[in-house]
């Protein structure tokens, strides 16, 4: 399994299972190479290098990173979880589909976390 892969199988389970959360879940489309020219433009129109995978949006806003078991954060995504932490928004780092149906479960059912990383397995 991709970290895509595992990206597009807990967005879907969200769409299908827990429906109150649509269109407060999601993706933010950061992977990938791009050309320069490509690249500039995105650019240009706010693309953050190193954003969450998903932003969540309840009572506040959650940040959520997917990666593969194992998976370690990049250097662009260490500081944007800081910057999110330090302005009080919790982030997180989910390595399966169960750990990210927990997290949305516990998100939605008001559980709340203090401002830094949470790991989800």
């Amino acid at each position: 399994m991709t970290e895509d892969q595992l990206t597009a199988e807990c967005f879907q389970w969200a769409w299908a299972y827990r429906q109150p959360t649509r269109r407060f879940l999601f993706h933010v489309p950061n992977e990938g190479q791009r050309n320069p020219v490509r690249a500039g433009q995105l650019k240009a129109m706010g693309l953050v290098p190193g954003m969450m995978d998903f932003i969540f949006v309840q009572d506040r806003t959650y940040g959520i990173e997917m990666k593969l078991p194992g998976g370690k954060l990049s250097r662009a995504q260490e500081i944007v979880h800081g910057t999110w932490n330090l302005f009080g928004h919790p982030t997180f780092i989910c390595y399966s589909l169960p750990g990210f149906c927990r997290l949305i479960d516990e998100i939605t059912a008001g559980n709340t976390w203090t401002s830094q990383i949470h790991h989800y397995s």
